[in-house]
């Protein structure tokens, strides 16, 4: 990958309809970027882009995987990745950000870059605990062997007869008449 200008969708003179795109990224895309979160990987992008005359819709669908270090015992292994994200641009005044997911942008918008969004779709997919899938299978197992004792735990039932051999405030024996 030479530069971020191979994921520029030119936008400008686009004809109203549906168009698709399709990247793959690779080792050269995580390292451009510096990622301390995905540095090698291979993950297939598509997206979608429907124009029409108020906006133009993208729809991401990331599938592939990427190499992740175990935060146990720092073995390396991949970690599937399956995202699907929609971002919109709307045509308006001046340029801005409304929320996460929505732009506002000129008319005569050249183009919009995506290498962006398909780095922080990836991103965001990658779980906050990297553990090894062996381990994962360990850790099911060892949690399945957890037994918890109830003994010391006191329940409503056991407290509400702990309660009949308590002297009752007499203010409170007329509410009690009331509720049976």
């Amino acid at each position: 990958m030479k530069d971020l200008k191979d994921f520029d969708i030119v936008i400008l003179n686009l004809n109203v309809g549906t168009y698709v795109y399709e990247y793959v990224l690779g080792d050269n895309f995580f390292q451009y970027f510096e990622s301390q979160i995905v540095e090698k990987g291979l993950v297939k992008a598509q997206i979608n882009l429907e124009k029409n005359e108020r906006l133009i819709r993208l729809e991401f669908k990331l599938e592939g995987k990427v190499e992740l270090v175990c935060d146990k015992s720092l073995n390396k292994f991949d970690e599937p990745i399956l995202v699907q994200e929609q971002i919109i641009y709307k045509f308006g005044e001046e340029q801005k950000e409304e929320t996460e997911e929505l732009f506002v942008i000129l008319r005569n918008t050249y183009s919009i870059n995506v290498a962006n969004f398909l780095l922080e779709f990836v991103s965001f997919a990658v779980p906050m605990r990297k553990i090894h899938p062996d381990l994962r299978q360990e850790d099911a197992k060892a949690d399945s062997g957890l037994v918890f004792s109830t003994s010391s735990v006191q329940t409503s039932e056991a407290k509400s007869d702990t309660e009949s051999d308590l002297p009752i405030d007499p203010r409170w024996e007329a509410l009690k008449k009331l509720k049976k």
